[in-house]
């Protein structure tokens, strides 16, 4: 809930632009660059879960196979 957002909506403009430090601004500004991919990018979690994923490879290969084409 920020006041500036209602605020501007009820004027008739954009909060990102009448009210650019406001907190709901700031929200909606870092939405859309998650959005296009131009924002800061996010910390990855380390990768603990090892001994998970090699439950599920298939024996005497790393990853699983393709399927081939029919038809050809």
């Amino acid at each position: 809930y920020d006041p500036q957002v209602r605020l501007s909506a009820q004027v008739g403009r954009p909060a990102v632009l009448s009210h650019p430090e406001s907190k709901g601004a700031k929200s909606i500004i870092q939405l859309a660059q998650a959005l296009m991919g131009s924002g800061p990018v996010p910390k990855q979690a380390p990768k603990a879960n090892k001994p998970r994923r090699r439950l599920f490879l298939r024996r005497g290969s790393e990853a699983p196979a393709a399927p081939a084409a029919e038809g050809s």
